[in-house]
């Protein structure tokens, strides 16, 4: 059954009590037949991956369930390597920092299945209740107080599962009546809006300077299939989410949820040593290159053949988008022409006995990659980008998925979101 706590939110009822997290306001049973319901009653289906996957190792059991669901996929930053980015149904990232088709996916759906996310504000957009707002929203969490906190809204259609979602996903691998559909219609609705607002777009392509979203996916498609990649916070990191073609086996590192400045070198060096045949790739701004500079002597040292690749657009991007959105450009504590500087990389390269090469031109990122990657040392990469260059499309604050900027005729966003399926 379907029961309601004292604000009517319902609950999915599990059968088994977990004492480990606090099951305080939080069910403990489930009716699978009511859940089987609504899975395959929906029309505009859509799974949602987070972090939560991975901390429970169902990587496996996940990847078995979305072949028999046939739902597409939306996965978190966090474990948007789990998936090839090859596969039919990972239609792409979403939030505010995500792929616009992405997005208008979410916002047109009947049906999130949320697995192991706790749909942060930089997911969902703001406010919460703009978010999938004809959506019913299945959410898998081990986290009560998760859970909890979508008390608050009134929403009849937050269906909540307090459970590991390992063994969630087990049984419902296990007892789901899979009645399977292809979903065929939805998934060529939101590829024609993919097709209609690449993230690329084909200008980029035109210009001679180095575009940050034609590098990300020249180096994607150049980069070896086990690659391991870490990355930085900032522009950096949202560029790398919203372009990089993922291949089987690719392993992308970040502190996700921390994201500190600084984490990428310092990661890149324990997978390093820890994965001694596999090409290791650091993605760095210029500013969090700094954060942790002392340990490009470990790199050096130990002989870790560590690429790193300095995004060096002149300053803080993503702080001087924002000051662009709310404070009239005045850009405080951001750009290299008013209050910051940086090091002469190819100086600081030659100090600590690595290898240095610079991409200044969208001609030069195919070879100078190609020569970095099947060298044979640790190298420093100068990866000069416009200093005007942001994150496009992004999402303001305090706006749904749907006003991702540059904004898109209002016509085209109400024809997406009322489309029949």
């Amino acid at each position: 059954t379907i029961e309601g706590n004292a604000n009517g939110i319902p609950y999915l009822m599990y059968d088994e009590e977990y004492h480990h997290i606090d099951n305080t306001q939080c069910a403990s049973e489930y009716d699978s037949e009511s859940l089987t319901q609504l899975l395959q009653a929906a029309k505009k289906p859509i799974c949602v991956v987070g972090w939560g996957i991975r901390l429970a190792k169902a990587e496996k059991i996940l990847l078995s369930l979305l072949k028999k669901l046939n739902f597409p996929i939306i996965p978190s930053w966090a474990v948007r390597d789990i998936f090839s980015s090859d596969c039919r149904y990972v239609i792409g990232t979403g939030g505010t920092h995500g792929n616009r088709h992405a997005n208008f996916a979410i916002q047109n759906s009947d049906l999130l299945l949320c697995l192991g996310t706790r749909l942060d504000t930089h997911f969902t957009g703001s406010p919460f209740q703009n978010f999938a707002p004809n959506a019913i929203k299945i959410i898998v969490d081990i986290d009560a107080n998760e859970l909890n906190k979508y008390d608050q809204y009134e929403d009849n259609n937050i269906y909540k599962i307090h459970r590991d979602v390992k063994e969630f996903l087990n049984e419902l691998h296990d007892t789901y009546q899979y009645d399977t559909q292809s979903y065929t219609q939805w998934l060529d609705f939101i590829d024609l809006i993919k097709q209609n607002h690449p993230q690329i777009l084909p200008e980029f392509y035109e210009e001679d300077t180095v575009n940050p979203y034609v590098f990300v996916k020249k180096l994607s498609d150049i980069c070896s299939h086990d690659a391991i990649i870490t990355c930085d916070t900032g522009c950096a990191l949202a560029w790398m989410m919203q372009a990089f073609i993922f291949k089987s086996h690719q392993r992308f590192i970040h502190a996700f949820n921390n994201t500190p400045m600084g984490y990428s070198i310092p990661s890149a060096i324990a997978a390093a040593l820890a994965n001694k045949n596999k090409q290791v790739i650091c993605v760095v701004g210029d500013g969090s290159f700094q954060f942790n500079i002392q340990d490009l002597a470990m790199i050096s040292h130990h002989h870790l053949n560590i690429k790193i690749l300095v995004i060096n657009n002149g300053g803080y991007s993503m702080i001087k988008q924002t000051q662009e959105q709310w404070f009239d450009n005045k850009y405080i504590g951001s750009s290299d022409k008013i209050d910051l500087s940086f090091p002469h990389l190819d100086k600081i390269a030659q100090s600590y006995d690595l290898e240095f090469f610079r991409i200044d031109l969208k001609n030069h990122i195919n070879s100078t990659l190609q020569r970095i990657l099947t060298s044979p040392t640790a190298s420093i990469c100068d990866v000069i980008i416009p200093a005007d260059k942001r994150v496009i499309p992004q999402v303001k604050f305090g706006h749904d998925l749907c006003d991702m900027e540059p904004l898109i005729d209002q016509n085209i966003v109400k024809s997406y979101l009322c489309a029949e399926i």
